[in-house]
């Protein structure tokens, strides 16, 4: 499907001319929305730009999760960014002083 911003804007035919030069003419490896992607927002998986996240969300999962190729697979992102939360929050975590115990249940 073609937009109509295709064939009005400077910016459209830029978008639709390297759809079909580095893409398959449907879409790009990449996001040329100027709205900007970001892979997680409070904690949700996001699969698009906030205007476009809900239409792209829906068609990769009537595709079964699978993206188109020549798409980024975006779980790559999200293990990426959900294991450097996790390290950064462990190690962000205060330090415990472990006491130990004498044969005499007194502390050391």
């Amino acid at each position: 499907m073609q937009s109509s911003s295709a064939d009005m804007t400077p910016q459209g035919r830029a978008i639709r001319d390297a759809s079909v030069r580095f893409g398959d003419g449907r879409t790009l490896p990449f996001t040329p929305c100027k709205k900007g992607f970001i892979p997680f927002v409070h904690g949700e998986r996001k699969f698009a730009c906030p205007l476009h996240n809900k239409e792209r969300r829906r068609r990769v999962m009537s595709a079964g999760g699978a993206f188109r190729e020549g798409e980024l697979d975006l779980h790559i992102l999200w293990k990426r960014y959900e294991a450097e939360t996790v390290a950064t929050e462990s190690h962000d975590a205060p330090a415990t002083k472990v006491e130990n115990e004498n044969d005499n249940g007194n502390k050391e």
